[in-house]
């Protein structure tokens, strides 16, 4: 998340805070519909912005709606999570004799 301008006025710091992870989330499921898109995404951990301050209440149906829309997308990405740890034990299964050959694995089901 980008460091907030010391300038904003509270209001105004809340408002761009709630746009910013509303962009995040947006790119994130697109993300989560297209495998390939995960990998472009930030690893680094998320942390809140400081000095934020209280939330005004302004800013609470955005504010739900914003984690009723993250609850909704945590099953899509514990899913692919499940699916790239079993394809990573599959990929761990196959059995090396030391040999340079390439060894090509579809999939397993």
């Amino acid at each position: 998340m980008p460091e907030l301008p010391d300038a904003l006025s509270q209001e105004e710091a809340w408002g761009a805070f709630l746009d910013g992870l509303a962009t995040e989330l947006s790119q994130l499921r697109a993300a989560a519909s297209h495998e390939s898109q995960l990998l472009d995404l930030s690893a680094d951990p998320w942390a809140p912005p400081a000095n934020l301050g209280d939330m005004p209440v302004a800013f609470e149906a955005q504010a739900r709606k914003l984690l009723n829309d993250i609850a909704q997308l945590q099953p899509v990405l514990a899913q692919q999570r499940d699916a790239t740890a079993k394809q990573l034990r599959l990929v761990d299964a196959v059995p090396r004799d030391g040999a340079e050959t390439a060894i090509y694995l579809d999939s397993a089901g």
